[in-house]
């Protein structure tokens, strides 16, 4: 298994803990959700609930939320 391979305790991991850290990764690699779906081979939206926030997305979203000025200061 991955996690004995790198030190790790595999019995602290599962299935799910991959497809979410897979889910998290694609989506802050900056990945379209279409294509995490098909790629995970999810029928659903479902993988949105494995989806997990980091700094990484926060960053991304920031901008998006608050645009910067387009007055310039004097």
């Amino acid at each position: 298994m991955a996690a004995k391979g790198i030190g790790e305790d595999p019995a602290k991991y599962s299935c799910h803990s991959l497809r979410s850290g897979g889910v998290t990764s694609l989506l802050s690699a900056g990945a379209e959700s279409t294509a995490i779906k098909l790629h995970g081979r999810w029928a659903s939206n479902m993988f949105e609930r494995y989806t997990r926030y980091t700094k990484t997305l926060g960053a991304k979203l920031v901008p998006l939320m608050a645009p910067p000025s387009r007055e310039r200061a004097p």
